[in-house]
């Protein structure tokens, strides 16, 4: 059991390390992927193209200045966190 165990380990940081070799070697982002935006709020807000941005999570004002964005929708990439009710109470729009 330990040597198939060790060998499944071995596997998965190999090709771990693969990825990670192939992803930082192929796909070279550009220093000014994104446009930095200082927005009350919305803490480390960029531009990424004219109908996409990114942050970190914002705050109930920060959902209140995105609107005024024009940004209608909200993805939340957060895995352990269940905040949804007042994600949604946050982002209404009047």
């Amino acid at each position: 059991m330990i040597p198939l165990l060790t060998r499944r380990m071995a596997m998965t940081v190999a090709v771990g390390g693969i990825l990670l070799s192939f992803a930082s070697s192929s796909f070279a982002r550009s220093p000014v992927w994104a446009e930095p935006i200082n927005l009350a709020g919305a803490p480390n807000l960029h531009r990424v193209t004219t109908q996409l941005y990114r942050s970190a999570q914002p705050d109930a004002v920060g959902f209140q200045n995105l609107a005024t964005l024009g940004i209608k929708t909200v993805i939340n990439l957060r895995q352990l966190v269940d905040d949804a009710l007042a994600e949604t109470r946050a982002c209404r729009v009047p």
